[in-house]
C-alpha cells in the first residue's frame, strides 16, 4: 500500500545496535534532487555499535566518553539530530552535523503534477486487513500507538489518526494518543509508525533468512 506525504518525516526507531543486525541499503529514487541523492547515500549514525561509535569519536577527536552521550541520544532518547544533543560540545555538534544524515524513510516513489507540485509516496507494511506488528509513531511531543486487530474489529482510533490509517488502507486497527493533542502532529506521529513497520519479507531480507523462518 502507497501512502502520500509532502514532507519527510524523521525515523526515529527503538533499537540497540547490535552485531547482528542488519539494514536494507538506502533506496534513492531516480528523479530525486542531488541534495536529496547526498543525503540519502550519506553515513548515519543510527544502526552503529558502541565499538563503531567510539571509533566515530576518535576519528572526529572527540573525547572516548562522548560515545557513550551518542548512544544515549540514539537508543534512549532517540534523538538522532547531532544539534540536538545538548551535552556534547557545539564544535563537536557542528562535526558530527557535516558528517551523518537522519536515517529518512526514502519515498517508494516521487510523482509530480502540471504545476509542479510533488507527492512522496511511501509503502505501507500490512498483515490482511491490519498491521504486521504493534508500533509506536512520534513526532515532536507527540506519541501514537498502534496495535494490530482481529478482523472485524475495525479502526479504533481518533478522528486525526483514523484519517491516516484509513487512508492506508487499514480496516482494523486500535490505537492511542499519547501527551501532546496536536492535531499535527499526531497525524505525523500517526504516519511516522506507520512507515516504520516492517512487513516478514523486508525482516527475512534484512536478517537473511527465509520467510518460513522468520514466520514459524
Amino acid at each position: 500500500m502507497l501512502c502520500t506525504t509532502n514532507i519527510w518525516i524523521k525515523i526515529q526507531k527503538c533499537a540497540i545496535p547490535h552485531k547482528n543486525l542488519y539494514f536494507l541499503p538506502t533506496f534513492v529514487p531516480e528523479n530525486s534532487s542531488q541534495e536529496t541523492k547526498k543525503m540519502a547515500l550519506s553515513e548515519t549514525l543510527y544502526g552503529k555499535t558502541p565499538e563503531q561509535l567510539a571509533a566515530v569519536c576518535a576519528e572526529l577527536g572527540m573525547p572516548r566518553f562522548a560515545a557513550k552521550q551518542l548512544a544515549r541520544w540514539i537508543y534512549a532518547k532517540h534523538v538522532e539530530d547531532p544539534m540536538r544533543m545538548s551535552d556534547i560540545a557545539a564544535a563537536h555538534r557542528a562535526k558530527l552535523a557535516e558528517r551523518f544524515r537522519p536515517a529518512f524513510t526514502p519515498p517508494a516513489r516521487i510523482t509530480e503534477s502540471a504545476d509542479g507540485t510533488k507527492k512522496n509516496l511511501y509503502r505501507i507494511a500490512r498483515k490482511g486487513t491490519t498491521i504486521p506488528h504493534e508500533n509506536v509513531g512520534k513526532f515532536g511531543a507527540s506519541m501514537v500507538v498502534l496495535k494490530p486487530a482481529a478482523p472485524g474489529t475495525g479502526v479504533i482510533a481518533g478522528g486525526a489518526v483514523r484519517a491516516v490509517v484509513e487512508a492506508a488502507g487499514i480496516k482494523d486497527i486500535r490505537t492511542k494518543c499519547l501527551r501532546s493533542n496536536n492535531p499535527n502532529n499526531v497525524v505525523a506521529a500517526a504516519f511516522e509508525g506507520l512507515k516504520s513497520m516492517r512487513g516478514p519479507e523486508e525482516v527475512a531480507r534484512i536478517r537473511g533468512k527465509s520467510v518460513e523462518e522468520i514466520v514459524g
